[in-house]
């Protein structure tokens, strides 16, 4: 997996985005804001981590100590990767 050529990954006044780019740039619908955690999921996509490692790095920042805190992480990030694959900013 990885962040698809048709996207550039950039700070707006201190927000992170995925903005299309090339022919994909007339499709602003499939521009992302991104907070701090979508913007640390496609980090780690682009440093080629696992999902699993991913995963593993939000656990650490934001300190989840349980199961129950962990699943919530780990079903967010699942939800964020599925429509970053839907909208074409990650691609296998």
């Amino acid at each position: 997996m990885k962040i698809s050529e048709d996207y550039m990954i950039t700070d707006i006044n201190g927000e992170t985005a995925a903005i299309p780019v090339g022919q994909k740039v007339v499709d602003i619908s499939g521009a992302l804001k991104l907070n701090e955690a979508g913007a640390c999921i496609l980090a780690g996509i682009g440093e080629c981590l696992t999902i699993p490692d991913i995963k593993a790095r939000l656990y650490d920042k934001y300190e989840a100590q349980d199961d129950s805190e962990r699943a919530i992480i780990d079903a967010d990030v699942d939800s964020f990767i599925e429509i970053a694959k839907e909208k074409g900013v990650i691609v296998e």
